[in-house]
């Protein structure tokens, strides 16, 4: 599938990419890169997307990603995990964007996770730590998450302390 990884878009914008017979039944599924709940356009920050697959069933095209779990194992999961190791072996103090970029990246394996339903709850625990963050991107990573599992409360007391932690950053100018 390309690249995996929310910078890139994992290569969604080539048909190859797009359009496969993952199961090689004859049938092309889809692969269209999803936002995780919650989590539209932010201008230049990025956001988590993981590869959701669609089958053709009675003329539509539907959301299926359980039924491909080995494009995930194969393809997905393995190249996210190198890019969490990868990515978590160029973290230190000061260093944001990298920490953004393993947010990220764990975001997209969690939902995947979740949605194989191999681990309801993959996320929450990195979503409760990264409410408590000082910097309000890493709150906003938590109430993405939190929306996406479906704990609304958990979402609201999020966003309050994402408008929070953004009141207390400095503004540039």
């Amino acid at each position: 599938v390309g690249k995996v990884s929310s910078t890139g878009f994992g290569g969604a914008s080539t048909i190859k990419n797009t359009v496969r017979d993952l199961n090689g039944d004859g049938k092309y599924e889809l692969i269209l890169y999803t936002y995780l709940k919650s989590d539209g356009y932010q201008g230049t920050t990025p956001v988590a997307m993981w590869p959701e697959v669609y089958r053709l069933k009675d003329g539509n095209y539907v959301p299926a990603p359980r039924d491909f779990p080995r494009f995930y194992d194969d393809e997905v999961l393995p190249e996210l995990d190198s890019e969490i190791k990868k990515d978590q072996a160029k973290r230190w103090p000061g260093n944001p964007p990298v920490a953004h970029n393993v947010e990220i990246l764990q975001m997209e394996r969690d939902k995947i996770l979740r949605v194989l339903g191999r681990d309801p709850t993959a996320g929450l625990q990195l979503a409760k730590d990264w409410v408590t963050s000082s910097n309000s991107e890493t709150v906003r990573r938590a109430a993405v998450v939190f929306a996406d599992m479906g704990y609304p409360d958990e979402h609201r007391a999020a966003i309050e302390a994402y408008r929070q932690a953004l009141a207390r950053e400095p503004r540039p100018g």
